[in-house]
């Protein structure tokens, strides 16, 4: 499979309302992927304009979490990229931070949470844990875990 035409393929979707939502979410897992590979800010952009698109669509609970997780690793992206070797790297305050910490904070605290493969709940705490302090993640008298 030729990535690069994958690639440029999933960069000319204009929308996701006109997928089945298995293949919505296999394009916006994709579409992610390849932008960090190909360290394409513009892509990871792009994969959050359709995964917010998707927000509006009738999701599982389950597909909640997974859209959640995919938006906070998008938003990772675009804070790695946009601030590699640059001072901005070590501001305070980053938007982009933030966003991907609200989306993986509401993946952990969704409905579909517990019902969600092992391995993804852990993604999602691991992705979590590398951005919180330790009183966030152990704050509230309780350890991050995945629920089983």
């Amino acid at each position: 499979m030729d990535l690069a035409k994958l690639f440029e393929s999933l960069m000319a979707r204009t929308t996701s309302a006109d997928r089945a939502m298995e293949r919505a979410f296999t394009d916006l897992g994709y579409l992610i992927d390849l932008s960090l590979d190909f360290e394409r800010e513009d892509g990871l952009r792009h994969a959050i304009n359709l995964g917010e698109e998707l927000t509006a669509r009738q999701l599982a609970p389950t597909e909640e979490v997974l859209l959640s997780r995919f938006l906070g690793n998008a938003w990772d992206g675009v804070r790695v990229l946009g601030r590699k070797e640059d001072a901005a790297a070590w501001e305070w305050h980053q938007d982009e931070l933030e966003k991907q910490i609200v989306h993986f904070r509401r993946a952990l605290r969704g409905a579909g949470y517990a019902d969600t493969e092992t391995v993804r709940q852990c993604q999602i705490l691991t992705n979590l844990g590398r951005h919180v302090g330790h009183r966030a993640v152990h704050g509230g008298g309780g350890v991050l875990r995945p629920r089983t």
